[in-house]
């Protein structure tokens, strides 16, 4: 009878075991859970703010461009005052400009140019984009505009 008691007793033991080892697994499951929802929602979090600051990238070169776009469509205005007779000498300075100074004036392309020759070198729009420190969307949207 003793016998019987420790196997019914060694059984509910091991059971018992079991059990717990089951509980510790479905706790360890809900804890990963928990941390993947946390990770989730950050990553929701950044992308709406990286998605976000594209948007105002966007609409700011949006503004620029189509400001750009309406001084180059405004008429050249004609000077409409009368014309005087202007005395040969200073129409000769006029006529001739002066040589450019390399120490002091040096010619550097536009944001435009730069962009558009990497594009016609060849280059992606994202290593253009990284290479010219400008958003991929600005950069896309400045080649679209001269295509």
């Amino acid at each position: 009878m003793l016998l019987f008691l420790l196997t019914v007793s060694l059984i509910l033991h091991l059971i018992t075991f079991l059990i717990l080892a089951l509980i510790m697994k479905k706790m360890k499951n809900t804890l990963d859970y928990e941390q993947l929802k946390k990770q989730r929602q950050e990553i929701e979090d950044v992308l709406a703010f990286y998605s976000l600051e594209m948007k105002e990238d966007n609409e700011r070169f949006l503004e620029q461009m189509l400001k750009h776009q309406e001084e180059i469509d405004q008429p050249i205005r004609e000077d409409t005052s009368p014309q005087t007779d202007v005395p040969e000498v200073v129409a000769e300075e006029i006529a001739t400009p002066e040589p450019l100074n390399e120490e002091t004036e040096a010619y550097e392309p536009s944001l435009e140019a730069k962009a558009l020759r990497l594009y016609r070198e060849g280059h992606d729009v994202k290593e253009i984009a990284k290479k010219l420190s400008k958003g991929h969307g600005e950069i896309e949207l400045l080649l679209k505009f001269h295509r």
